[in-house]
């Protein structure tokens, strides 16, 4: 019989890789606290109709999406990303009732139907932020600030800053406009792509990542000489504020971003030798989303990162779980071992014991192995209701009276504690 594997573009995920992801999502959620940000959990699938009428049907992500009719034929499609999620769940729950900015954060997988590489797979796992009320360009500044204090946090060294307006709505049909002028002398000659954006979306030809059409591309205006008096003025504040914070940028004309629902600020976070998916974080303003998935004009902006490419980008090595409390046991004493492994786990302390019969001198080595604070050794002294307790940090040991046993080792659940007197050096 054939062996059944996970479909392609999909990953099992444990052990240290595990470790990892869980790693990263414990310092995203302290960072987002820090910003005052609450979670949020939206469902996995939504109707088409949310993903198309925000991300676009024909953008490189609306072609993406995995979608399917339920039994009534209702279209659902699995979310491409949560954006569009967050804002149907705002517009439900009337969050937009209270005059506060709302600030809600995620995590979770994305599903988007594409060629797996490096960095990106069919299934992929995603953190990002919303924050919706506001069209304070200080607000832009501080989500860019709070993306790159987690990548700090992440030790993720070496990325560019590009930042960017796409304008507003009247901006961006001048643009239009423009390009599509300029476009016409040269559609036959751009890739298959281009030549169908230059239909659907025009202005997305300037995120087309075939070095050809670049080339041939320079040509076409840039959003800075088209931005109205307001897009300019908001974006030199936007500016303003991100120098106050004394953060680098590059400012880069072309950059646009691949959904439809953007406005006025767009910024990617790039890190070299990751490949073509070198973005490792990205986002930017939608002051026009709410009201286009059907509530009222209320302005957003917001950020999301791969845990993927966030993974490939950092620099450090994490530090493995490590137990506080490794139960070694003479084969006479399993019930005792059992027993006192149920109580210390109940009183929160970590431990480990196998269950299975095995030498006292291999349960040591596993102790050691496993990286243990502690090792409680269960032998003979038990008759005289003493337990043997193990420093493997010092290498040291003593006995414990067994009714003691757990209210010791709670008081000394900091490992830094030490087990034993530390004399004075005269």
């Amino acid at each position: 019989m054939e062996r059944i594997k996970a479909p392609k573009g999909t990953a099992d995920i444990f052990g240290k890789e595990a470790n990892l992801y869980r790693y990263i999502e414990d310092v995203a959620r302290s960072i987002f606290d820090i910003y005052g940000y609450c979670e949020i959990r939206t469902p996995i699938f939504e109707e088409k109709s949310v993903f198309t009428r925000s991300v676009g049907e024909e953008t490189e992500i609306g072609k993406q999406m995995y979608t399917f009719a339920d039994k009534k034929q209702r279209l659902l499609s699995l979310r491409p990303e949560n954006t569009a999620g967050v804002i149907r769940s705002y517009i439900e729950h009337s969050l937009y009732s209270s005059s506060k900015c709302t600030k809600l954060y995620y995590l979770g997988p994305m599903f988007r139907y594409e060629r797996p590489q490096a960095g990106r797979m069919r299934q992929f796992y995603q953190l990002g932020t919303e924050a919706i009320g506001s069209h304070s360009p200080l607000l832009d500044a501080e989500v860019i600030a709070m993306a790159l204090h987690l990548l700090s946090e992440l030790g993720i060294n070496g990325y560019q800053l590009k930042i960017n307006s796409i304008g507003c709505r009247k901006c961006q049909q001048t643009h239009t406009e423009q390009i599509l002028l300029e476009v016409k002398k040269i559609k036959e000659r751009l890739c298959s792509d281009c030549q169908e954006r230059a239909e659907k979306n025009p202005r997305r030809i300037l995120d087309c990542k075939n070095k050809a059409c670049q080339e041939m591309t320079k040509c076409l205006p840039d959003t800075s000489s088209l931005l109205c008096k307001d897009c300019k003025d908001l974006f030199s504040e936007m500016i303003h504020s991100m120098e106050l914070l004394e953060i680098d940028y590059i400012i880069d004309p072309r950059l646009v971003r691949g959904l439809d629902y953007y406005s006025k600020t767009v910024f990617e976070i790039q890190k070299e030798g990751l490949g073509a998916q070198n973005t490792i974080a990205a986002g930017g303003r939608y002051d026009y989303l709410v009201e286009e998935l059907g509530g009222p004009s209320v302005p957003a902006v917001g950020f999301s990162a791969g845990l993927e490419r966030l993974i490939l980008s950092m620099d450090r090595n994490i530090p493995e779980q490590e137990p506080d409390i490794y139960i070694a046991y003479l084969s006479d004493y399993l019930e005792e071992a059992f027993l006192l492994a149920n109580t210390l786990r109940k009183n929160c302390l970590s431990c480990l014991i196998d269950l299975e019969p095995k030498s006292l001198k291999n349960q040591l080595k596993e102790a050691s192995s496993k990286a243990a604070t502690w090792t409680v050794i269960i032998g003979d002294e038990i008759k005289n209701g003493k337990i043997v307790l193990k420093d493997m940090k010092r290498e040291k040991q003593l006995e414990i009276k067994e009714e003691k046993i757990i209210e010791w080792l709670i008081k000394r659940k900091n490992p830094a504690d030490p087990l034993y007197p530390v004399k004075k050096r005269r």
